[in-house]
């Protein structure tokens, strides 16, 4: 039989589905880059999984252990928000293990330790970043949903005839 549907709901099917498939090659380039900054770490670290003394103390905990489980859960709405999330773990390292912090006392060896082999992942981070141009592929995202919406709303809703693929069963 024949199927009527509005063009407008076709377009937006059909930029779902474009969305999806840039969105798993940009998720795999995410993952690709937290792989590659995590080369030079032990997965039983500080930056794999937060000890529990560091709830409460940091506001918006962050670590590669979360950061591959919304991952692996398909939680991230674009790369914008993996980077986001991989940069608050640089972030909460550079400000929670200060030396000049109280806590550090008798302790300053291990947080000057844990301080510089954070920065040195958070460059192999951005280094990983960098060299697969995800900036520019983020950008070109946006300007490509910009594009995806805008011709979205630009399409009326006319009723476009289509052949239905489903066979009616008797």
């Amino acid at each position: 039989g024949i199927a009527s549907t509005p063009a407008r709901m076709l377009r937006v099917k059909e930029v779902e589905k474009a969305r999806a498939l840039r969105t798993l090659v940009l998720m795999k380039d995410c993952r690709e880059t937290l792989a590659k900054a995590c080369d030079h770490d032990s997965p039983g670290s500080v930056f794999w999984r937060l000890p529990d003394h560091f709830q409460g103390v940091i506001e918006e905990p962050m670590d590669f252990g979360t950061v591959k489980e919304k991952l692996d859960r398909k939680q991230y709405n674009g790369a914008a928000d993996f980077c986001h999330d991989m940069r608050l773990v640089f972030e909460n390292c550079a400000l929670h293990f200060d030396t000049r912090d109280p806590r550090a006392l008798g302790m300053r060896k291990r947080f000057d330790d844990v301080k510089m082999h954070g920065v040195m992942l958070w460059m192999e981070f951005e280094k990983a970043w960098l060299v697969r141009r995800m900036d520019e592929k983020v950008e070109e995202e946006e300007v490509l949903r910009n594009r995806e919406d805008e011709a979205i709303r630009n399409t009326y809703d006319l009723i476009v005839r289509e052949e239905e693929s489903a066979v009616e069963s008797n």
